[in-house]
Protein backbone atom coordinates (compact mmCIF):
# COMPACT_ATOMS: atom_id res chain seq x y z
CA UNK A 1 0.00 0.00 0.00
CA UNK A 2 1.56 3.69 -1.13
CA UNK A 3 1.28 6.01 2.08
CA UNK A 4 2.26 8.88 0.45
CA UNK A 5 5.77 8.90 2.62
CA UNK A 6 8.27 8.37 -0.54
CA UNK A 7 10.76 11.59 -0.55
CA UNK A 8 9.10 13.40 2.81
CA UNK A 9 11.27 13.37 5.78
CA UNK A 10 10.64 11.83 8.87
CA UNK A 11 12.12 12.86 11.85
CA UNK A 12 11.55 10.18 15.10
CA UNK A 13 13.11 11.08 18.84
CA UNK A 14 14.19 7.89 20.19
CA UNK A 15 14.96 6.19 16.87
CA UNK A 16 17.84 4.43 17.77
CA UNK A 17 16.30 1.20 19.48
CA UNK A 18 13.39 -0.36 20.45
CA UNK A 19 9.53 1.21 18.96
CA UNK A 20 11.54 4.29 18.14
CA UNK A 21 13.70 1.95 15.48
CA UNK A 22 11.03 -0.01 14.11
CA UNK A 23 9.07 3.03 13.49
CA UNK A 24 12.41 4.78 11.77
CA UNK A 25 12.47 1.44 9.96
CA UNK A 26 8.79 1.36 8.56
CA UNK A 27 9.31 4.66 7.46
CA UNK A 28 12.55 3.81 5.48
CA UNK A 29 10.20 1.10 4.16
CA UNK A 30 7.95 3.57 2.51
CA UNK A 31 10.34 5.78 0.81
CA UNK A 32 11.06 8.46 3.30
CA UNK A 33 14.19 10.09 4.28
CA UNK A 34 14.60 9.35 7.95
CA UNK A 35 16.56 11.59 10.88
CA UNK A 36 17.06 9.98 14.50
CA UNK A 37 17.22 12.34 17.25
CA UNK A 38 18.42 9.97 19.94
CA UNK A 39 20.88 9.77 23.36
CA UNK A 40 22.62 6.28 22.35
CA UNK A 41 25.81 7.28 21.20
CA UNK A 42 26.27 3.37 19.62
CA UNK A 43 22.86 2.42 18.44
CA UNK A 44 22.33 5.90 16.67
CA UNK A 45 24.93 5.68 13.63
CA UNK A 46 24.15 1.86 14.02
CA UNK A 47 20.91 2.56 13.07
CA UNK A 48 21.44 5.09 10.67
CA UNK A 49 23.91 2.58 9.06
CA UNK A 50 20.97 0.43 8.63
CA UNK A 51 18.18 2.83 7.30
CA UNK A 52 20.51 3.81 4.24
CA UNK A 53 21.02 -0.05 3.35
CA UNK A 54 17.30 0.03 2.92
CA UNK A 55 18.02 2.73 0.34
CA UNK A 56 16.71 6.15 1.49
CA UNK A 57 18.51 8.89 3.06
CA UNK A 58 19.14 8.97 6.68
CA UNK A 59 21.10 11.25 9.59
CA UNK A 60 21.40 10.70 13.30
CA UNK A 61 22.24 13.19 16.05
CA UNK A 62 23.00 12.32 19.23
CA UNK A 63 20.03 14.53 21.30
CA UNK A 64 18.53 15.12 24.92
CA UNK A 65 15.23 16.32 24.19
CA UNK A 66 15.64 17.94 27.22
CA UNK A 67 18.25 20.05 25.67
CA UNK A 68 15.99 22.96 23.86
CA UNK A 69 19.46 24.63 22.07
CA UNK A 70 21.02 20.98 20.75
CA UNK A 71 17.28 19.90 19.68
CA UNK A 72 16.43 22.76 17.93
CA UNK A 73 20.49 22.73 15.74
CA UNK A 74 19.73 18.95 15.14
CA UNK A 75 16.27 19.64 13.78
CA UNK A 76 17.79 22.24 11.52
CA UNK A 77 20.54 20.16 10.48
CA UNK A 78 18.42 16.73 9.11
CA UNK A 79 16.23 19.32 7.99
CA UNK A 80 18.90 20.97 5.68
CA UNK A 81 20.58 17.75 4.89
CA UNK A 82 17.53 15.56 4.19
CA UNK A 83 15.18 18.30 2.98
CA UNK A 84 12.80 19.37 5.26
CA UNK A 85 10.58 18.28 8.08
CA UNK A 86 7.74 16.66 6.75
CA UNK A 87 6.67 13.69 9.97
CA UNK A 88 7.49 13.81 13.41
CA UNK A 89 7.31 10.55 15.75
CA UNK A 90 8.20 11.42 19.04
CA UNK A 91 8.97 8.13 20.68
CA UNK A 92 11.71 9.50 23.25
CA UNK A 93 10.68 8.30 26.96
CA UNK A 94 11.41 6.94 30.12
CA UNK A 95 10.24 4.78 32.77
CA UNK A 96 13.02 4.19 35.11
CA UNK A 97 11.59 5.79 37.88
CA UNK A 98 9.60 2.86 39.04
CA UNK A 99 8.22 3.92 42.90
CA UNK A 100 5.32 4.33 44.45
CA UNK A 101 4.51 8.24 44.99
CA UNK A 102 5.19 8.20 48.61
CA UNK A 103 8.71 7.06 47.45
CA UNK A 104 9.84 9.55 45.13
CA UNK A 105 11.56 12.35 45.64
CA UNK A 106 10.68 15.24 43.50
CA UNK A 107 13.82 14.74 41.36
CA UNK A 108 12.31 11.84 40.09
CA UNK A 109 9.00 13.61 39.08
CA UNK A 110 10.81 15.94 37.28
CA UNK A 111 12.88 13.86 35.54
CA UNK A 112 9.49 11.84 34.41
CA UNK A 113 8.25 14.99 33.34
CA UNK A 114 11.43 16.82 31.08
CA UNK A 115 11.82 13.87 29.21
CA UNK A 116 8.61 12.37 28.69
CA UNK A 117 6.43 15.81 28.40
CA UNK A 118 8.59 18.66 28.16
CA UNK A 119 10.80 16.75 25.49
CA UNK A 120 7.67 16.50 23.50
CA UNK A 121 6.73 20.00 23.84
CA UNK A 122 10.22 20.68 22.73
CA UNK A 123 10.28 18.30 19.50
CA UNK A 124 7.20 19.10 18.60
CA UNK A 125 7.94 23.25 18.59
CA UNK A 126 11.00 23.07 16.88
CA UNK A 127 9.64 20.94 13.52
CA UNK A 128 6.30 23.07 13.87
CA UNK A 129 8.37 25.84 11.29
CA UNK A 130 9.23 23.60 9.15
CA UNK A 131 5.21 22.27 8.97
CA UNK A 132 3.67 25.49 8.79
CA UNK A 133 6.00 26.60 6.10
CA UNK A 134 5.52 23.60 3.94
CA UNK A 135 1.51 23.98 5.12
CA UNK A 136 1.96 20.41 5.99
CA UNK A 137 2.87 17.83 8.46
CA UNK A 138 2.49 14.89 10.54
CA UNK A 139 2.96 14.59 14.29
CA UNK A 140 2.70 11.08 16.04
CA UNK A 141 3.57 10.93 19.74
CA UNK A 142 3.69 7.24 21.82
CA UNK A 143 1.47 7.58 24.66
CA UNK A 144 0.75 4.02 26.57
CA UNK A 145 -2.28 2.26 28.17
CA UNK A 146 -0.69 3.29 31.45
CA UNK A 147 -1.53 7.24 30.56
CA UNK A 148 -5.24 5.77 31.07
CA UNK A 149 -5.03 3.64 33.73
CA UNK A 150 -2.19 3.93 35.71
CA UNK A 151 0.14 1.79 37.01
CA UNK A 152 1.65 1.01 40.54
CA UNK A 153 5.32 1.97 40.50
CA UNK A 154 4.87 4.26 37.79
CA UNK A 155 3.25 7.96 39.01
CA UNK A 156 5.60 10.14 37.16
CA UNK A 157 5.57 8.12 33.79
CA UNK A 158 1.68 7.44 33.88
CA UNK A 159 0.95 11.29 34.41
CA UNK A 160 2.99 12.26 31.16
CA UNK A 161 1.77 9.85 28.78
CA UNK A 162 -1.72 11.05 30.10
CA UNK A 163 -0.36 14.61 29.57
CA UNK A 164 0.88 13.74 26.29
CA UNK A 165 -2.64 13.37 24.77
CA UNK A 166 -3.92 16.60 26.21
CA UNK A 167 -0.87 18.79 24.14
CA UNK A 168 -1.41 16.26 21.13
CA UNK A 169 -4.93 17.49 21.34
CA UNK A 170 -4.23 21.20 21.21
CA UNK A 171 -1.43 20.70 18.45
CA UNK A 172 -3.83 19.26 16.75
CA UNK A 173 -6.47 22.11 17.01
CA UNK A 174 -4.01 24.74 16.70
CA UNK A 175 -2.35 23.58 13.97
CA UNK A 176 -4.96 22.56 11.41
CA UNK A 177 -5.00 25.93 9.81
CA UNK A 178 -1.57 24.48 8.18
CA UNK A 179 -2.99 21.14 7.46
CA UNK A 180 -0.69 19.60 10.14
CA UNK A 181 -2.40 16.78 12.16
CA UNK A 182 -1.14 15.07 16.03
CA UNK A 183 -2.23 12.50 16.87
CA UNK A 184 -1.18 10.02 20.50
CA UNK A 185 -1.01 6.23 19.69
Amino acid sequence: MELGLTGKVALVTGGARGIGKAVARAFAREGAQVGILDLLEDETPQTVAELQSLGVKAAGYITDVTDVESLNANVQKIAEELGGAHCLVNSAAILINVAKIEEMDAGMWQRDLDVNLTGVFNATRAVLPFMQKQNWGRIVTLSSVAGMLGGYGQAGYSATKSAVVGLMKTVAIEQARYNITANTV
